[in-house]
């Protein structure tokens, strides 16, 4: 028979893990999510192609530093890129990336562009899933001083039930702490645009994307209007520009 101090014991050990993993658990949490916009839309600069990229000046940087002079835009050689989400797991998520972007880049052949920007958008796929794990591997390494591995193996005896499924569902959905929008042209002069969303998955849009917590407003914009090789600079950075003004309205977009 269970003692009362006993039972006192694992009604305070059940409380602790509860309050334990009950906490926001992604590496870069708390904070608010996508406190921007972003925007990225192709057009026609004189016979070629081009993208025009618009974002705001709004961003975070761990919990509480927030500011409306970041700097959002960063270049991996021709491609240029934007940024939502907290800034300094956006930038991680850019070294992460490099790579395939560079790798992309030097495809120089017109005939094998599909094939190419579809090895790209796995490429993509395969560093955003590596940068996830390592997101996963720090959480466990600070909250239970254990590798991936080790919780795969040994999680089950080691925790509690609820302490295991808590961690598993944690793990289940950590999201990467930021969102991007990777732009460039390919060997046939045709628009990429690369989405990385903050649960990890990367899309590849045609002709537009929008990131951030203005997204909503600036994406029912563009899906009613042309983007690409029919529409000129001029008309497509002036939708760029109103609806980055469309979208502050937003009170999360600076």
């Amino acid at each position: 028979m269970m003692t009362e101090a006993v039972a006192k014991k694992k009604r305070l050990r059940i409380k602790e893990s509860e309050g334990l993993w009950k906490e926001p658990t992604e590496l870069y949490a708390p904070r608010r999510k996508d406190v921007t916009v972003c925007i990225s839309a192709a057009c026609r600069l004189r016979e070629g192609t081009a993208i025009v990229q618009c974002c705001d000046w709004q961003g975070t940087r761990e919990d509480y530093i927030s500011s409306d002079n970041t700097d959002k835009m960063r270049e991996i050689g021709r491609a240029g890129i934007l940024l939502a989400g907290d800034l300094t797991a956006a930038d991680d998520l850019v070294v992460e990336i490099d790579k395939s972007v560079k790798d992309f880049l030097q495809k120089a052949n017109p005939s094998t562009t599909d094939i190419d920007t579809s090895q790209y958008q796995e490429d993509l796929r395969n560093s955003v899933d590596h940068y996830r794990r390592r997101l996963v591997s720090h959480y466990l390494g600070r909250t239970l001083s254990m590798t991936l591995e080790e919780f795969w193996k040994q999680g089950v005896d080691s925790l509690t039930e609820l302490e295991h499924r808590e961690v598993f569902e944690s793990i289940k959905d950590m999201e990467l702490g930021a969102s991007l929008l990777i732009s460039t042209v390919d060997a046939d002069d045709g628009d990429v645009i690369m989405q990385i969303n903050q649960d990890g998955t990367v899309h590849w849009p045609d002709n537009f994307a929008v990131i951030g917590g203005g997204s909503p407003i600036a994406f029912v914009y563009f899906i009613q209007r042309d983007c690409g090789k029919s529409t000129n600079m001029a008309n497509c950075f002036y939708r760029g520009v109103f609806l980055k003004k469309s979208s502050g309205k937003k009170s999360s977009v600076g």
